[in-house]
C-alpha cells in the first residue's frame, strides 16, 4: 500500500479521472479474489473471482495480461502443493487421480469463459467469431496507411493466426487492442519544461513528488 500511494504516477494522476485508476482497482480486487479462492476454495468464491476478473478486462486493454498472471499464480500454487479443494466438490472429484490439477484447470477455464462472456455481453457480440484479418478488411474507418498489415501482423505466425483462427471476441474490443499494440510500438515525443525527448525525463518523478 505504501509503494502504491507513494508511486509518482499515482500521485501525478490522482486528480484526473482515467482508466488507469479503474484498472488498478479491478486488478487488485481480482488478485485478492484469486488469493481468497486459493486459500479457501468454494464454488461461490470461484464465481465471485471470475466475475471480478471479467470486469477487470473492461477497464483497460492492458488487463489482458491478467490471463497470463492468473495462469502463473495458479500453476505456482499447484507446484508448491498449496492448492486446496472445495468441500462441496471433494466427493465429486474423489474418483479422479489428479484432483487438484483438475480443479485448477476447471477454475482457469471458468475465469476465461466468464471473461469472454462479460466482454461479449458488453459489446453486444458485434463481430464475434470473425478472424482478425476479416475484421481488419471489413472496417472502412481504419486508416490503412498507418495501421498497415505489416504493423498489425509483425511475423508469419501472427499473420497465420489472424487469417485462419476465428476470435471469440467482439470486433471493437479486438480493434482497441490492435490500436494499443500499434501505438505502443510507435515512438512518442514527450514535452517537459521546454524540452522534447522520445526517451522521457527522470526529473518528472521528482516533480511528481513535489507537486
Amino acid at each position: 500500500l505504501a509503494l502504491y500511494t507513494l508511486n509518482p504516477n499515482i500521485i501525478a494522476y490522482s486528480s484526473l479521472i482515467m482508466t488507469d485508476i479503474g484498472l488498478s482497482l479491478f486488478v487488485c480486487a481480482s488478485i485478492y479474489a484469486l488469493w481468497k479462492l486459493l486459500m479457501a476454495p468454494s464454488i461461490k468464491m470461484l464465481a465471485v473471482a471470475s466475475i471480478i476478473f471479467g470486469f477487470a478486462q473492461l477497464t483497460k486493454y492492458t488487463a489482458v495480461f491478467l490471463f497470463g498472471i492468473y495462469f502463473v499464480i495458479i500453476l505456482a500454487y499447484l507446484l508448491m502443493g498449496k492448492v486446496k479443494l472445495p468441500k462441496e466438490l471433494s466427493k465429486k472429484l474423489a474418483k479422479f487421480a489428479n484432483q487438484k490439477l483438475l480443479f485448477c484447470a476447471v477454475s482457469y477455464a471458468v475465469f476465461v469463459l466468464t471473461a469472454l462472456l462479460i466482454i461479449n455481453l458488453t459489446y453486444g457480440f458485434q463481430g464475434t467469431f470473425q478472424t482478425a484479418q476479416q475484421m481488419f478488411e471489413n472496417d472502412k474507418n481504419i486508416d490503412k496507411t498507418i495501421y498497415t498489415p505489416e504493423k498489425m501482423w509483425p511475423n508469419k505466425f501472427v499473420q497465420y493466426f489472424a487469417e485462419i483462427i476465428p476470435l471469440p471476441l467482439p470486433y471493437y474490443y479486438v480493434k482497441g487492442i490492435g490500436y494499443a499494440v500499434v501505438e505502443a510500438k510507435s515512438l512518442r515525443e514527450n514535452y517537459f519544461f521546454g524540452k522534447i525527448s522520445d526517451k522521457g525525463f527522470l526529473d518528472y518523478y521528482i516533480l511528481s513528488y513535489l507537486t
